[in-house]
C-alpha cells in the first residue's frame, strides 16, 4: 500500500485534530515536552537536510512556528530542536517546510507562490496538504515513522475547505508533493554528483 493510500484510507470523521508538535505558549499541552538535547539529532536525517542547502535558522523566539519564507532571504524559520516532542517531530516540520521551499517562481512554480492568488483559501490548504504529504514521503525516505501526524494534519486541512474541492485538492497535492521529492531528491544528488 503506497503512502498516499495510507494517508487517505485512515482520514475519517473520526480522526483526531491535528495538535503541534513543538512547544509554543499558545498551546498548554505543549508546556508537557521535555527539551531535547543534542545527541538525540539523528545523523544521517541532519545529512539529508543539510546537503539541500537551504537556509535554515532556528529562532530562539518561544512563539516562532515553522513558516518558509520565499521573500525573506528564501530561509526556513524553525523553532530550535529543544522545543520539540521528540526528534521524529522536528525533522518532520523540517521536511514540510522543504516541500514548501521547492514551490516559489524559481523551483517549481507552484499555485500558492504564484500572483495574484486565485481561489485564495482552495490554493492555500492545497499548498498545505502538498508540504504535509512531501512530508510523509521523506519520512518514509528517512525511515521515520510520523503517519498519525500527517494523517492529522492533513484531515484537519481537508475540514477548513467545501467538500466539493476535497478530490481536486487531494489530487492536485499528490502530484505536488511527488514533484517536489523528486526535486529534493535530485538536488541532493546533484550535490555528490557535482
Amino acid at each position: 500500500q503506497s503512502i498516499n493510500d495510507q494517508i487517505f484510507n485512515a482520514i475519517n470523521n473520526n480522526t483526531p485534530k491535528w495538535e503541534p508538535s513543538w512547544w509554543h505558549p499558545d498551546f498548554p499541552k505543549t508546556k508537557l515536552f521535555h527539551s531535547l538535547k543534542n545527541d538525540m539529532r539523528i545523523q544521517y536525517a541532519e545529512k539529508f537536510f543539510s546537503s539541500i542547502k537551504s537556509k535554515i535558522y532556528h529562532i530562539r523566539d518561544p512563539w516562532c512556528s515553522p513558516t518558509y519564507h520565499p521573500f525573506i532571504q528564501d530561509s526556513i524559520l524553525m523553532p530550535k530542536f529543544a522545543n520539540f516532542r521528540d526528534p521524529t517531530a522536528y525533522y518532520t516540520a523540517l521536511a514540510h517546510e522543504h516541500i514548501h521551499w521547492t514551490g516559489p517562481t524559481w523551483r517549481l512554480n507552484r499555485l500558492w507562490f504564484q500572483k495574484p492568488k486565485r481561489d485564495f483559501n482552495k490554493t492555500r490548504i492545497t499548498e498545505e496538504i502538498t508540504a504535509e504529504l512531501g512530508s510523509a514521503y521523506i519520512c518514509k525516505y528517512l525511515e521515520l515513522d510520523n503517519n498519525d501526524n500527517h494523517i492529522r494534519y492533513i484531515a484537519s486541512a481537508l475540514k477548513m475547505v467545501k467538500h466539493r474541492y476535497h478530490d481536486e485538492i487531494i489530487s492536485s497535492s499528490i502530484i505536488n508533493s511527488s514533484e517536489a521529492f523528486e526535486y529534493i531528491i535530485d538536488k541532493i544528488k546533484s550535490e555528490y554528483t557535482s
